[in-house]
């Protein structure tokens, strides 16, 4: 230890170029790290999805969670094996060996899923995906006093609108409904008429559908025809035709039903903001992207936007997670800074200003230094992180204030600058490091923690 002390007390300039390069290097590093709320889990459990059309659990059990359960058995990386079989659908859940390659263990489960020759023909082609952590940055609040088709048509045009911006890659709504145009038909129009619902449902499935009808060559070129007759509203149903007579006569579907514009599903709970009708947008952070740069351009969009809605509509930026980011990083700034003038000051009244120079030093070269070391270790800035440079900042201004005032005695004392550099960090250097010690080993139980 006292070899490496007296070798950079020696040595000045090497020791102030990598003072300045830890500087340097570390506010260059900043801005090119992942900005997070809270880090990234990776869980190690893959899902296999499989719809079974009109099936019952028991069914649903029988012919496809047994069997992929049996077929999964003893691969290799598999720690664990849950099925749950409902109407319809089956969900195989594999919960993988800690240290296992998730990816290469979703290709082997693939791969084996895949190779079941066994299913009902009726299944549509099972579906595997690893479950990934979401990271949630802002929501965005549609409300207003709408309709509720006004107001899902408005959350998927907005949706699209924010998915388009440079800087979100994945949103997604929180009640997400789907349309769907529902036909009811009284039984006295069906007795009337003498129809059936199989002539009405052959109406439809002939008449609501596109058909290419092949090209025509001209002197200009091809020429596509196309027949466009998919129908998407209550009138283009309402136009097809049911029965038509050879006098020319026509009944269509609007005469002898009510079609209506509504949903497929419907949440038993009512979405409100404010006491309006309302919707929510959830933006995501991905990869690398940062949480501050997300939540800031989804908040200039809402302000854009926000102008050129109708009076019956509003959007609000809402649950902004960046903002606790972003309170944290003033949190550490503002440590740092009233530490800094604290150190300076004390040291300067008591012992000498330039001995407080280069001991407030320690925080930004320290600071600098954790940061240049996340990008090679992979870390992020986020909650955690955060919190421990908090934590460290004490400790690294308690260690330097100690290492410069034994140094400051030994000058005092009339010893040679360089000599009293040495004797003073080294008469201090054990319990300084068994300090540091101790701090690290109370915390070290957190690195057994996954993720």
């Amino acid at each position: 230890m006292e070899k490496i002390i007296r070798w950079f007390v020696s040595n000045k300039v090497v020791s102030n170029l990598l003072m300045v390069l830890i500087l340097v290097t570390g506010a260059t590093t900043i801005p090119s790290l992942k900005m997070e709320v809270f880090p990234e889990i990776e869980l190690n459990i893959i899902s296999v999805t499989t719809v079974y059309p009109g099936a019952t659990p028991f069914d649903v059990e029988q012919a496809i969670c047994i069997k992929i359960e049996e077929r999964l058995q003893g691969l290799d990386g598999v720690k664990k094996i849950t099925s749950t079989a409902s109407e319809s659908v089956g969900s195989v859940t594999v919960e993988v060996i800690q240290g296992e390659d998730i990816n290469d263990m979703l290709d082997k489960i693939k791969a084996e899923v895949d190779a079941i020759d066994s299913f009902p023909e009726s299944i549509e082609k099972p579906v595997c995906r690893k479950f990934a952590g979401s990271n949630p940055v802002i929501s965005v609040a549609v409300h207003g006093k709408l309709e509720d088709n006004i107001l899902n048509e408005l959350t998927e045009n907005i949706k699209d609108e924010i998915d388009a911006l440079p800087e979100i890659t994945f949103t997604s709504i929180v009640a997400d409904l789907e349309t769907e145009i529902a036909i009811d038909i009284d039984e006295s129009a069906l007795r009337k008429y003498n129809l059936t619902f199989q002539q009405i449902s052959n109406s439809i499935r002939e008449w609501s559908l596109n058909i290419p009808s092949g090209s025509i060559e001209t002197k200009e070129g091809e020429i596509l025809i196309r027949s466009n007759s998919q129908g998407y509203s209550i009138y283009d149903f309402s136009e097809i035709p049911v029965i038509t007579e050879q006098d020319g006569s026509i009944v269509f579907l609007g005469d002898i039903s009510k079609i209506r514009d509504t949903f497929s599903d419907q949440f038993e709970l009512d979405f409100l903001f404010n006491g309006e009708n309302s919707n929510l947008i959830t933006v995501f952070r991905v990869g690398n992207q940062n949480a501050l740069d997300v939540s800031k351009a989804v908040k200039d969009y809402v302000e854009v936007k926000s102008a050129q809605l109708p009076p019956d509509a509003k959007i609000t930026a809402w649950d902004d997670e960046a903002r606790i980011l972003s309170g944290r990083i003033e949190t550490i700034v503002r440590n740092a800074q009233q530490g800094l003038i604290l150190v300076i000051f004390v040291l300067a009244l008591f012992l000498k200003p330039k001995l407080a120079f280069w001991v407030s030093l320690g925080i930004p070269i320290s600071f600098m230094g954790g940061f240049w070391l996340f990008a090679p270790l992979n870390l992020s800035i986020n909650m955690l992180s955060l919190f421990t440079f908090i934590l460290v900042l004490g400790i690294v201004v308690d260690d330097a204030i100690v290492v410069g005032e034994n140094i400051a005695l030994f000058r005092e004392r009339g010893m040679d600058p360089n000599e009293a550099a040495v004797k003073g960090a080294m008469q201090v250097a054990t319990p300084v490091f068994f300090a540091v010690l101790t701090t690290m080993t109370t915390f070290a139980p957190m690195l057994s923690v996954d993720g």
